[in-house]
């Protein structure tokens, strides 16, 4: 889970804003009441979060849009849900940039210690939402965590490794983002609807987002020593053309444009999954062709051919 890398996009609704808002606010709200304001300090100087622009980014998976769209309506429970979906991202987060060990801002005792805040804020709201649900909703919850942690120990050991990722590999590193479902999960059971489609979905939506920051992060990872199957599929390692010429830029993006338009099959049951569709649509559609001028005019004043994070 990168941190969004600057591109143009259509804006969220303002709703969709005023939501990521007050959820992060109901966080911030939580660090201080523990008297731990100075961590929460540290993050939203790293990320902006009290603005919303964090969670608001044209890259940034839906984590609070999720239990909205699950709720299919407004619903007191939408409310905590969407703090909890925060704070287990954000948990997460931390989590995944001290494995990777390549931000700019150094890893400090602190960030572990918010980790833990996030993720007892995460579990007390998921609870809350869930109401009567909430026992089935916390082992669910200690199964996708667990899965979490098993993929973020898989990368520590391996994300150096000589041999090259595979698509097994990939779809074993998207455990690190499944607890995103968590939340809207605990919405729907609450409202007394079924699970599906929100499942289908969030997986699809999770695949496509891994895939295009692996794209877009292609320089920093190599910089590391990281191996990541966008790599192998591109064909980093026969040089800066292969990708192109071969035409396999084009068909990872193709890949993506597909999960993207399985999830959109579901629009009418999620309100809100459609137009956020759409506007990732639009900033896939611009990677491809800002990609490929870079391509065609490296030949002239030497533009790195794939696009990378600003």
């Amino acid at each position: 889970m990168s941190a969004p890398p600057s591109a143009p996009a259509p804006p969220a609704p303002p709703e969709a804003t005023a939501d990521r808002i007050a959820a992060v606010g109901r966080a911030r709200a939580a660090f201080a009441d523990a008297g731990l304001a100075a961590l929460w300090s540290d993050l939203d100087h790293r990320w902006d979060l009290d603005s919303g622009a964090y969670f608001t980014h044209p890259l940034a998976l839906p984590v609070a849009d999720l239990p909205r769209w699950a709720a299919a309506g407004g619903s007191d429970v939408v409310s905590s849900a969407q703090a909890s979906a925060v704070c287990g991202y954000l948990h997460a987060r931390i989590l995944d940039d001290l494995v990777d060990g390549d931000r700019s801002v150094p890893s400090s005792p602190g960030d572990v210690l918010a980790a833990s805040l996030l993720q007892t804020l995460h579990l007390r709201w998921l609870a809350e939402a869930a109401g009567p649900h909430a026992p089935d909703l916390l082992r669910l919850a200690t199964r996708r965590w667990g899965a979490f942690t098993r993929a973020m120990s898989t990368e520590l050991r391996t994300r150096r490794s000589p041999d090259p990722a595979t698509e097994a590999s990939h779809r074993r590193s998207l455990d690190r983002s499944r607890p995103l479902a968590l939340p809207a999960l605990a919405v729907r059971r609450r409202l007394g609807r079924p699970d599906a489609p929100l499942p289908d979905v969030v997986e699809l939506v999770i695949d496509a987002h891994q895939r295009l920051t692996d794209l877009l992060d292609l320089q920093r990872d190599g910089a590391h020593g990281h191996t990541t199957w966008a790599a192998a599929h591109l064909r980093v390692g026969d040089g800066p053309a292969a990708a192109f010429q071969s035409g396999a830029f084009d068909r990872w993006l193709d890949q993506i444009d597909a999960l993207h338009a399985r999830a959109e099959v579901h629009a009418a049951a999620l309100p809100g999954l459609g137009g956020w569709l759409a506007r990732r649509h639009t900033l896939t559609a611009q990677v491809r062709r800002t990609a490929w001028e870079r391509y065609l005019r490296r030949w002239l004043v030497g533009t790195p051919p794939l696009p990378t994070p600003d």
